[in-house]
Formats: C-alpha cells, sequence, structure tokens
C-alpha cells in the first residue's frame, strides 16, 4: 500500500529509534547526484515526503548505507555512499540535515578501478563497513576517519574474476561476513583467522548476473540467497548446517530476475524481494507461502524493509523514483510478529490467565520430616487432598529421597498418559535431543499439536520450523567450520561442492562406475528386468541401501523379504535384536533381548512405535526379568508402576515397611496405584487392608486418630476388622472426635442387624419363697414346645448397673444411647413395690382363646419382649390410700377355666410332657387369682392410673404378652377431684 513517494534510485533507513522517520534516497540524474534527506509523517494525508537536508556528490552514487557510530561526535549517525568511480564517501547525517558546509567528512579512495557495488556497516561495530567491488575489501574507521585502514577477508580469494554483488554482515556473529558475486558463488568468510571457511554456487544460476544474499537475524547459520537470472528466478535459503543444496527454494513468482533482496527484522519469517517484473513479494519462508505479492508498472531497483518502523518498507526503481509503502493488512491465516503480544493477561472465573512467549517452570521445595508426628501430618495433608493429580504433585513437590521421587514421577507420567511427560520421567529430554538433531540438520522436527490446527482454516503447506541457535553455539560452530577449512592443503577455487567436502561424513569407498565389476552385473540384471538378481548381487557386494529401493519398487513381498535378508545378515547387536524387532513389530522380543541397563531405552521406543498397545506387558516382562535376574526391586517396581500392575507393585512394597515412614510412604504410592491398576485383585485388597490396619494401630498408639480414620477410609468394604475400628473411631471419645465426625460420612455399623423371634418360656418349678429385703435370683426357665417353635429365644443378658457412667479414659466408651435393638432386660420382681396393673395376655400354650382369659396377667417369671428404649431404674413410692368418694368396681367374676386334659393329646410318648403342662397350669391359674386380688387393691388405690395403663397397646406377635407399663420416677400425682 503505498504511503509517500520522493525522488531516489536507492535509499537507507536510520536506525535511530527517535528519528526513526527518516529516509536518505540517493538521486542519479543527466544534472548530477545528491544525497535527499526526507522526513515523513504517517498521520498526514499528502503522499510527499518533506526534504529536511540535501548533500551534492560529484560522481554517481551506487550503493548506500546509514548506521549509527560514535554518537557524541555524530549524533544521527554516517551515511557511507559508494560512487562509481571507485570510492566510498562517509556523511554526517546531522551537518547534512542542518545544511552545514562540511558535511562529508572523509573520503575513502583508492579502492577500486570500477565502482563500488555493495556497502554495508557492521551491527555490532560500525567502524567496520564491508565494500564490494572487484573484491571484497573492509574499512575501519576506529582509530583514523580520514585515514582507514583497508584490509581484505583473506585468501585465497574465492571470487577472483568476478566483480562483487552483495556483502552481508553475519547478524549474530561479528566476525563472519558473507559476499556473493556474478559468477553465482557465494563465500563465507572468518575474519578473526583471515580465512574463507564455505562457498557454495547454485549449479543453475546464469554467470555474469547480480546475487543479493542476506544473513538470517535470528539464526545465524541460514542465509538467503536471490539470482537475477531469467531463465530460473529463483530465492534460496541455504544452511551452512546442511549445505548439501539449498533448504528452501522458492520459484514459479516471479517472471524476471530478482535484483533486490531484504529481510524483515520485526518479523524474521519475512523476506521482501523486487524483480525485474515490477513484482514486489512478500514470502513466510518458515511456511512457504506468500504473505503479499503487489505488481508494480515499473522495475525495482533497490528496496529495504523500515528499521524501526513495523511493516513499513522502500522501494526505488530504475528511473529514479523511491515510495514508502506498507505491508497489506487483513491478510487470511497470518498475523505478523508486530501484531502478536508478547504478554497478555485476561480474568475470567474468579481467575487470572496469563500468557507470554517463553514459558518457564516455577520450582518450590520442602524439607522434609522424619519425626512420628510430622509423618502423620504430612499424610493428613496428601489424604485431605480433593484429587489423586493433586495428591501426585504434592508428593513431587517435597524433597523426598530419590527412589520416592521417581516412583511419583512415572505413576505422574502414567496418570496424565502423555508421551512427553513418560519420557522426561524416564530421562530423556524432547527438547536437548530435538536440539541436537536440529544443529545437525538445520531443521526443527518437533510434532505439532494437531489441535492446534483450526477446523476451518484452508489446507496450507506444512511449515518448516528451522532450529534457532545460541551465539555461543554459532560461534563454535563457525570456528569448527574454520578449522576443518583450514586443515584442507588446498581449496579449489569457484567449486560449488567445496563446502560438501567439508562436511560430508566419511563413508564407504564404492565403485561409480557402472560398467565394470558387480555394478555392471547389477545394471545388466535391471536392463533384461531381473530385479531379484540385481538385489540379491547388492546386498551380497554391500550395498543395501540400493538394495532395499530395488525392493520397495517391486512389491511389498519382495520388499518385506530383502528387510528380513538385510536384517537377519547384520552382526550388530543392536541392529539385529532391537532395531530388527521394531521394524518387524515384535514387542515381545524387544523385552527380551533387551539390555536391562538400559530398560528405560526400551520403554521409550515401544511408547513411541506403533507398538504402544503393548506397552504395559511389555514393562511387566522387564520387570519379571529384574526380579528373576537380578533381584532388583527398585527398578522391578519402577517397571510394575508403568505397567500398571497393582498387585506386583504391592508385594514389592510389602518388603519396604519396617519403619513407620516407609510404612506411610508405601500407603500414600498405593492409595493412587490402585486407582490405575489395570486390573482387580483380591490379592491387592487382602494385603493393603493389612497395611492399613498396621497403619491405623500405630497411628491409634501416638493419638493420631484422624490418621488412623484417614488410612481406614481406603480399606476395602468387607474388611469386618476395619470396619469395627472405623466404628469405634468415629464414636469415640477422643481430641479428633469432632473433625473426623464433620469431615467423613457415618460409618457402616459393623456388625449384621437381625430380626429376632420371640416366644414365651415357662418355669416347671414352683418360685420359692424369699424374704422380703432379699434380692430375688433369676430361676433356671426350661422352654415348652422349645423343638418346635420358640427355638430362636435369645438369652437376655442382665443390665449393668454402671453403664451410665462417664468414661473419662476410655476413648472408645459409649458417648451416645445404646442402639434401639440392645436387649434390656426386664425388671426384678421383687424391686417392684408398686402392684402392677393388669395387662392382656394369651393363655399357655395349646390352650383355646377364650373371651374370659384376656384380662389376666401371666405369671412374673415369664420373660418380657425386648424393648426400644433402655429403661432406668425406677423408684417406687409407697401406696397411698384411695382417694375419698371413689368407689372401685366391682371384681370380675371368676371365670371358669378349661381342663388342659380335655385339649392335649393323649399319645404315650407325649405323657410326660402333658403332666408338666398340667401342673404349671394348676400354678398358673393360683397366680392368676393372686392377681386378681392385687388388681382389686390397685382400682381402690389409683382408678386413673390404672385405667391409663390399661390402654397402653400390646406389642405385635404371635401368642407373646405386652410389657407392662412405664413405671414413673417418684411418687404418683395426687389424683383428680370427682
Amino acid at each position: 500500500m503505498l504511503l509517500k513517494t520522493t525522488q531516489g534510485n536507492m535509499s537507507a533507513w536510520s536506525n535511530l529509534k527517535s528519528q526513526s522517520n527518516l529516509l536518505v534516497s540517493a538521486v542519479n540524474d543527466q544534472w548530477g547526484s545528491q544525497l535527499q534527506f526526507n522526513s515523513f509523517n504517517l498521520g498526514q494525508k499528502n503522499t510527499s515526503t518533506s526534504i529536511i537536508g540535501t548533500v551534492s556528490s560529484k560522481d554517481a552514487i551506487s550503493c548506500l548505507a546509514w548506521e549509527n557510530f560514535a554518537p557524541e561526535t555524530y549524533p544521527m549517525g554516517l551515511v557511507a555512499a559508494g560512487t562509481t568511480e571507485g570510492y566510498v564517501a562517509l556523511y554526517d547525517a546531522n551537518s547534512a540535515i542542518n545544511q552545514e558546509e562540511e558535511s562529508c567528512v572523509a573520503m575513502i579512495d583508492q579502492l577500486y578501478e570500477g565502482p563500488v557495488t555493495a556497502i554495508e556497516f557492521n551491527e555490532f561495530k560500525p567502524n567496520l563497513i564491508a565494500l564490494g567491488g572487484q573484491d571484497v575489501l573492509i574499512a575501519d574507521i576506529i582509530k583514523d576517519i580520514q585515514n582507514p585502514q583497508v584490509f581484505g577477508p583473506g585468501n585465497p580469494n574465492l571470487h577472483e574474476d568476478s566483480s562483487i554483488t552483495a556483502v552481508s554482515w553475519n547478524k549474530k556473529i561479528l566476525h563472519i561476513l558473507a559476499s556473493a558475486s556474478q559468477n553465482g558463488l557465494t563465500g563465507v568468510w572468518d575474519l578473526r583467522n583471515n580465512k574463507p571457511i564455505f562457498s557454495f554456487q547454485d549449479s543453475s544460476a546464469i554467470s555474469n548476473k547480480k546475487v543479493s544474499l542476506l544473513w538470517n537475524p535470528e539464526i545465524p547459520t541460514q542465509i538467503a540467497v536471490a539470482y537475477d537470472d531469467e531463465r530460473a528466478p529463483e530465492l534460496q535459503i541455504w544452511d551452512l548446517r546442511n549445505p548439501q543444496g539449498p533448504t528452501i527454494v522458492f520459484s514459479q513468482v516471479h517472471r524476471s530476475g530478482i535484483n533486490s533482496l531484504s529481510w524483515c527484522p520485526n518479523d524474521h519469517s519475512l523476506i521482501l524481494t523486487g524483480g525485474r517484473d515490477g513484482q514486489v513479494v512478500c514470502w513466510n519462508y518458515k511456511t512457504q507461502s506468500v504473505v503479499s505479492q503487489e505488481q508494480l508498472d515499473f522495475e525495482i531497483a533497490d528496496l529495504k524493509w523500515s528499521k524501526r518502523v513495523t511493516s513499513v518498507y522502500s522501494i526505488s526503481s530504475a528511473d529514479g523514483q523511491t515510495s514508502i509503502r506498507s505491508l497489506p493488512s487483513g491478510k487470511e491465516g497470518y498475523a505478523p510478529k508486530w501484531l502478536k503480544p508478547p504478554v497478555g493477561s485476561a480474568f475470567a472465573f474468579d481467575q487470572l490467565a496469563c500468557f507470554k512467549e517463553n514459558n518457564s517452570a516455577i520450582q518450590t521445595y520442602q524439607i522434609a520430616k522424619t519425626d512420628p508426628d510430622n509423618i502423620f501430618e504430612s499424610f493428613n495433608a496428601f489424604c485431605s487432598v480433593d484429587s489423586d493429580q493433586n495428591r501426585i504433585q504434592l508428593e513431587i513437590e517435597k524433597q523426598h529421597d530419590q527412589q520416592y521421587t521417581q516412583y511419583w514421577k512415572l505413576i505422574n507420567s502414567v496418570q496424565k498418559e502423555d508421551k512427553k511427560e513418560y519420557l522426561a520421567t524416564l530421562g530423556f529430554s524432547v527438547k536437548e535431543i530435538t536440539q541436537q538433531t536440529e544443529n545437525y540438520t538445520g531443521k526443527r522436527h518437533a510434532k505439532k499439536d494437531d489441535q492446534s490446527k483450526k477446523k476451518n482454516s484452508a489446507p496450507q503447506r506444512p511449515a518448516i520450523d528451522f532450529a534457532t541457535i545460541t551465539d555461543q553455539d554459532a560461534d563454535s560452530f563457525f570456528n569448527d567450520l574454520t578449522n576443518q577449512s583450514l586443515n584442507k592443503q588446498q581449496q579449489t577455487n569457484n567449486s560449488r561442492n567445496q563446502d560438501v567436502e567439508i562436511f560430508q561424513s566419511e563413508q564407504v569407498s564404492k565403485n561409480t562406475n557402472w560398467n565394470v565389476g558387480v555394478e555392471k552385473i547389477i545394471k545388466d540384471n535391471l536392463i533384461v528386468g531381473n530385479y531379484e538378481g540385481a538385489i540379491d548381487c547388492a546386498l551380497k557386494c554391500g550395498r543395501s541401501a540400493e538394495a532395499l529401493l530395488l525392493a520397495y519398487s517391486q512389491s511389498k513381498e519382495i520388499f518385506e523379504q530383502t528387510m528380513n535378508t538385510f536384517l537377519t545378515t547384520q552382526t550388530d547387536y543392536f541392529l539385529k535384536n532391537v532395531l530388527k524387532h521394531i521394524v518387524l513389530k515384535h514387542p515381545d522380543e524387544i523385552a527380551k533381548n533387551f539390555e536391562l541397563n538400559t530398560w528405560k531405552e526400551c520403554a521409550a521406543m515401544v511408547l513411541n512405535s506403533d507398538n504402544t498397545g503393548q506397552f504395559h506387558k511389555i514393562m511387566e516382562q522387564l520387570g519379571d526379568r529384574f526380579i528373576a535376574e537380578r533381584k532388583d526391586e527398585f527398578n522391578a517396581l519402577q517397571c510394575y508402576i508403568l505397567a500398571m500392575n497393582g498387585e506386583k507393585c504391592i508385594k514389592i512394597l510389602t518388603n519396604h515397611n519396617n519403619s513407620l515412614k516407609e510404612l506411610t510412604e508405601a500407603i500414600k504410592l498405593l492409595i493412587v496405584i490402585q486407582e490405575y491398576s489395570l486390573q482387580e485383585s483380591e490379592i491387592f485388597d487382602h494385603i493393603f487392608d493389612s497395611l492399613l490396619l498396621k497403619f491405623a494401630n500405630s497411628a491409634i498408639q501416638h493419638n493420631q486418630y484422624l490418621s488412623a480414620a484417614y488410612a481406614l477410609n481406603f480399606s476395602s468394604p468387607d474388611c469386618q476388622r476395619a470396619l469395627e475400628l472405623l466404628d469405634l473411631i468415629y464414636k469415640g471419645n477422643h481430641k479428633d472426635r469432632s473433625i473426623i465426625q464433620k469431615i467423613m460420612d457415618k460409618p457402616t455399623f459393623p456388625f449384621k442387624y437381625e430380626q429376632i423371634k420371640m416366644g414365651i418360656v415357662k418355669q416347671t418349678q414352683a418360685q420359692p419363697v424369699h424374704a422380703p429385703n432379699q434380692p430375688v435370683s433369676r430361676p433356671t426357665r426350661p422352654a415348652v414346645n422349645q423343638h418346635q417353635e420358640d427355638h430362636n429365644v435369645r438369652q437376655q443378658t442382665q443390665q449393668n448397673p454402671n453403664q451410665n457412667a462417664s468414661a473419662i479414659n476410655n476413648p472408645f466408651g459409649p458417648n451416645v444411647a445404646k442402639v434401639a435393638e440392645d436387649p434390656v432386660p426386664p425388671p426384678n420382681r421383687r424391686q417392684v413395690q408398686k402392684p402392677t396393673p393388669p395387662v392382656k395376655t394369651a393363655p399357655p400354650p395349646n390352650q383355646p382363646k377364650k373371651q374370659e382369659a384376656q384380662n389376666i396377667q401371666p405369671p412374673p417369671f415369664v420373660q418380657e419382649p425386648f424393648r426400644q428404649e433402655q429403661q432406668q431404674p425406677q423408684v417406687v413410692p409407697p401406696p397411698q390410700p384411695p382417694p375419698k368418694h371413689h368407689v372401685a368396681p366391682p371384681p370380675p367374676p371368676p371365670q371358669p377355666q378349661p381342663n388342659i386334659q380335655q385339649t392335649l393329646p393323649q399319645q404315650p410318648f407325649q405323657q410326660q410332657q402333658h403332666q408338666q403342662q398340667v401342673n404349671q397350669q394348676q400354678q398358673w391359674q393360683q397366680e392368676q387369682q393372686q392377681q386378681n386380688n392385687q388388681q382389686q387393691l390397685f382400682n381402690q388405690r389409683t382408678q386413673q392410673n390404672a385405667v391409663q395403663e390399661i390402654k397402653q397397646p400390646t406389642q405385635q406377635g404371635k401368642g407373646v404378652p405386652p410389657p407392662p407399663a412405664p413405671q414413673r420416677r417418684g411418687p404418683p400425682p395426687p389424683p383428680k377431684k370427682q
């Protein structure tokens, strides 16, 4: 996009940050030559620049450069202008702009007999000026600008008998200079040793044409070369690390030769080219795509990016016009670097998201604690974390010993399922290995994330990510290059293969004449179509690559056969036992034959191969080999962790739990391992439960009930001892009780609830008469017909009189009321001072029910049913006289009792049992009569209490009488007035 216009056949930009809007142009016309200093303001609408200074030149200017130098003397820098008469004039830009008479500060003459064709300041040392003409020269103005020191880059002269068309200083290594000549040769010079160290030449380039070149501002081993070739105008990117040929070639865009070249200083992926066809093309050399393309109506003579103003460049035409243009915006699929913020942040969901170009990891360290309290504290912190991933990170950040740190890193890689995490944990740095490869080849080989690609974007050619190199590595690279060059006995002038000879690795010498020897036999077999014979000959004479290529061109079967023959005949152990099985996809053989000392290499190879589905199996096999061959449990455990085999992991960790610290670390590992184990194992659960119980008992001994509860919470659901212990801890009276009940749910009751079937138990012997103040012992009660229906009667436990005492020193003492299902014994009959009100009862067994016997109370020795609530000992008040005006109802008339002999069967084998029942029936009738008398006395004393107690609901059950009404503590309430 056109911004401004001015006059000039060539131009140069100011490198001052404060004067970035200044441009100097050289105007050559029939009236003479001059330098014009132009100022422009992109905010103004006018399209012309402002000329703020001019300097006349007696000779035509052929090349131009502007650089900062000695700011205290030359505040706006120096302008160097090469002329057609072979000398260089140096101008003070500040004096020229201020229109001072002595703006030309120096004249470097007697350089060339012809014109000065190229000129450039060294950015690191601007006192060094590289010049090109008949050969390459360097002028040093540091000591005396009027009489500078001029010297050559070294011998021999690579550009002999050819004019220099371009010179360029390396943008990273200050003593490296590149030059190009009309014969198409590009040379690299080491000024520190005054030697040419590298040269290359494109065989397709036409002689006597201009060659432009520039170093990559980012990668010091890469150089861009453009050819003014009408037949094949190309832009080539060469990398000295891979000198066999150009790394990238851009063609088929320019229709005519390329005259000028400029590498963007603000975005190092952009290169600008201008050609004789009037096209200005902006290339992205990393993606090998065209960013912008503009067709102009004049031939391009010179173009340069602005050093300070982004996206702005100058174009000069052969007819003396210079324009300032900008890169078109809105190009879909690419954003220049100056549009990308280096850092940024955004708030969202109460969090801050930040990004920057180079992320750096922050490492934290903690001091390990070894005393028991701190061990339990560490375990509590581990269990309180909400996820396994956070637990893993917590343990990795701790300063463990080397073994446990390695275990946790392996578990972390297993949890993330990331190959990079696996490789980093195994000790292989993808970054370092890739960097070594990039330094050797000059290309990036890092894999791109497929998710980063846009789904809706158009398919593009894959970008080449070139490897960067540090300044120190680049310096070492050029030093090695110089040393290799110095070791050569003789350099062949104008040899385009000189760089190949320097870098080419030593290979086996082969016959290049295919008309004699085995090579002729191979060729003859190809002529007659006997490809298998040619393959066999090639394998036998050592031409394995040629044999594989021929086999690949035929069929899959021939290629596999040739490959097997090649791999089988190898004597190299690694090639025969490892690489062979990787190619043939035999992972089991890899695990059997791989050296155990380098088992991590085996794991990495399988992980990155096509056999990732068998990775866990191979790791388990390697672990078994460590146990069987070396008894090495440390490396075996690492293999089992990668194999995700929890059963074999726990067998090893069980052997290392002698101390409390080892036991704690083993339990932490197993807590996470059990979540990622590929198969469930009863052996694992059983051993893990035993370790948890061992840890819990140790924690209880140290009064660390929270740690014990945490550990027991990870036990299996069918571990009865763990359930019992966890229930006691949850209900116990200890310092951690409130915390445990707050963070944990109530554990499952460790015992099984059972529904007890109730029955009536009869007494066969009469009760002895006791003194009133003596306790009554419970008589033995044989069960009636126990073999038929009452076999589930549970024996009652005697009530503990101290059950309500406070358990101060017992951490597992009862602090809550007993459960409702606990049996409660009936009160002793002698302890009851108050007469018992009548309740409904059922007749004895085998006795038919009648309406007349419903108000008869059972004998006192019959067992009462279990109550739902525990009763406290009751204090019975003395009997009270009946209230006045109270008339007791008449007692019910005695009901005739049925004859038990008429209802019981008379079989001989039951006569003895029937006789016992008859005796019991008689005794029961006597007791009923006594109870009737007590009922009459009770009704006379308190009619109201008797009515309330008679209305109490009876318990459900078959033939089971209801319990007596609960007795009230303290004296009874006064009777209500009638």
